[in-house]
């Protein structure tokens, strides 16, 4: 059954479909999580916005692009109306986008797991259930609420360590990934770019987030106090190690792979939302772990939840027994 919401107005009945639909969401096949909510309005929300830009609506990059990047804006402004509804509308994105890649890159050996932006995440969390991300994201959520300034930056110092190395990988995959477009696509070089290690930007795929935690970056780019450089020397370190094994990745994928041009332009911009996610939460932990702003590190679990859910539940969703055309669809007025 598909969850069904009226464009831009108030909420429709899921079992009632109507004209101007703005987003209809098939049912996810998994127990429900405790820590999170998947919600056809919350993604509605977001997608009536996307319904006010000028042309014609691009469904995939809104759900695996727009919509994720959205929902971590929202977490990380601190003005996210229900925290577990914008983890599961990264939960959404991450599900339906397994089964779409699996659907256009069948056959290339780019759905298998550890040829994933997202596996050095799986890796680090070992999260391969439904269970299993929201024991984390549970977690994650606890410290953010309820746990002590302490509490806070040792786990922001803990995760702020992982994302710089999950960062550093995906920004090798990407740079390789985007140097070598398979026949009729074109990489979006021209709409991408990366200013420093950890500044890569996108004007298609814009993160507002990341201009509000440009005091972080500045810090983390050019450190004024030796708390700062240690930070910066360690994260840079790590980051260029996971480089190269983010490069080999797609390097030995290219060596048989056949992609189709609408699967890599997917795999492009999940990639490309990936990165800055994971920078924008790097840079809200390291608030807390470096600069003593415990209330933005908070909001940066917030975020680190977000991207442990999108991250699981895309492998998820490779291994759907849905059909790879079982898709949320966004249509505008």
């Amino acid at each position: 059954m598909l969850a069904t919401v009226a464009a831009c107005e108030a909420p429709a009945p899921p079992s009632a479909p109507s004209a101007g639909v703005a987003v209809r969401l098939p049912a996810i096949p998994l127990p429900k999580a405790k820590s999170f909510t998947v919600s056809a309005e919350a993604i509605d929300a977001l997608g009536c916005i996307e319904c006010d830009k000028p042309g014609v609506p691009d469904g995939p990059r809104f759900f695996y692009g727009a919509l994720p990047l959205a929902s971590v804006d929202e977490q990380i402004a601190g003005s996210s109306d229900d925290v577990s509804a914008s983890i599961g509308n990264l939960f959404a994105s991450g599900y339906f986008g397994g089964i779409y890649l699996r659907g256009n890159l069948q056959g290339s050996g780019a759905a298998d797991a550890d040829l994933s932006p997202f596996a050095p995440l799986l890796d680090q969390i070992g999260a391969g259930t439904t269970a299993g991300i929201d024991s984390i994201v549970g977690e994650l959520l606890k410290i953010s609420r309820t746990g002590s300034d302490a509490d806070v930056k040792n786990a922001s110092t803990l995760w702020a360590a992982i994302l710089a190395a999950i960062a550093g990988y995906n920004r090798g995959y990407l740079e390789v990934a985007l140097e070598n477009p398979p026949a009729g696509a074109l990489a979006p070089t021209d709409t991408f770019s990366c200013a420093s290690l950890f500044d890569c930007r996108s004007t298609t795929l814009p993160m507002a987030a990341l201009d509000q935690l440009k005091p972080q970056r500045k810090a983390l780019l050019n450190p004024t106090s030796l708390e700062w450089l240690a930070a910066s020397t360690v994260a840079t370190q790590i980051a260029t190690t996971t480089n190269s094994a983010g490069r080999d990745v797609w390097t030995n994928l290219l060596a048989d792979a056949d992609f189709t041009p609408d699967g890599y332009a997917t795999i492009i911009d999940l990639s490309i939302g990936f990165l800055e996610v994971t920078q924008a939460a790097l840079f809200a932990n390291l608030a807390g772990a470096v600069g003593g702003n415990t209330d933005l590190a908070r909001r940066g679990l917030v975020a680190t939840a977000s991207m442990v859910a999108w991250a699981g539940s895309y492998f998820l969703g490779l291994a759907s027994p849905l059909k790879n055309s079982v898709q949320p669809t966004l249509t505008c007025e």
